[in-house]
């Protein structure tokens, strides 16, 4: 809240893209990010969300007007690949993971759950692509895990990672919260089938063409996910559908709402 005492009085537009830190901060009333963003909030002539879930985190815990809250979906910048040729050295099966790991991202609980899916099909690898290295946690999950010595971790080009997008089996969003979700938007451009929570926003990304499962339940993880696997007629149908999903998504449609909701302050 530095710029606040320059405006004098100024209207502003405040932009909130998450309320992760009021769901999963350990110590909500002593975190500084969220003190200052109540206090942003309250004070903000107009709040942008980028999607219906952060809109509803943000009038349910910052206690704001839902009429003061003004959804601007975002969209993706990834091109589909130039070639469909997979990576040198990539297998030929496997399931792709991108982003970040930890808290509430829900790694582990992925991690865990590929197990019968591992087993079940001894070819099946997992590739991670951005975040860090494992962690040594990680590692000794993944010591444990049945797919040992089929799960890798990788950082890539924006060119390199579409091309892992499109020779993907599945693209798999475990997460317990997401602001938006890009990465499905990524999976779907790229013409990759989607498997996802069902939480926050990601049905909003995904809408029809995404396959789910409730939230931190393996049972439904996993029945959802062996058939994507064994079934090449319904990834096909995923791909197409997918496709139709994200060309409702584009940067044009981001900037007219942005646009419209600094003139609504402007015009006031």
């Amino acid at each position: 809240p530095y710029f606040l005492p320059h405006l004098k009085d100024r209207p502003f537009v405040l932009t909130i893209y998450d309320m992760i830190h009021e769901r999963f901060a350990a110590d909500v009333k002593g975190d500084p990010t969220i003190a200052r963003k109540r206090l942003l909030a309250e004070r903000a002539e107009g709040i942008i969300a980028i999607s219906e879930s952060t809109k509803r985190d943000v009038v349910d815990l910052l206690e704001v007007p839902a009429n003061k809250v003004h959804v601007t979906l975002l969209a993706s910048s990834l091109r589909p690949p130039a070639t469909s040729e997979p990576l040198e050295g990539v297998p030929e099966r496997y399931v792709l993971y991108v982003g970040h790991r930890g808290g509430y991202k829900n790694f582990i609980f992925m991690l865990q759950a590929l197990d019968q899916v591992f087993e079940r099909h001894p070819d099946l690898h997992l590739i991670c692509v951005g975040g860090k290295p494992f962690t040594d946690h990680e590692q000794g999950l993944i010591g444990r895990s049945k797919g040992n010595g089929r799960i890798w971790q990788m950082s890539v080009s924006d060119e390199h990672l579409a091309r892992l997008y499109s020779n993907a089996m599945v693209y798999i969003n475990p997460s317990q919260y997401e602001g938006f979700g890009i990465p499905v938007l990524e999976a779907m451009i790229c013409r990759c089938p989607t498997l996802i929570s069902r939480v926050s926003s990601l049905p909003e990304v995904g809408g029809p063409a995404a396959h789910y499962f409730e939230v931190n339940d393996k049972r439904s993880f996993q029945d959802a996910l062996i058939p994507l696997i064994e079934d090449e007629d319904l990834r096909e149908r995923a791909r197409e559908e997918g496709v139709r999903q994200a060309s409702r998504f584009s940067w044009q449609e981001t900037a007219r709402m942005t646009k419209a909701v600094y003139r609504s302050v402007v015009d006031l």
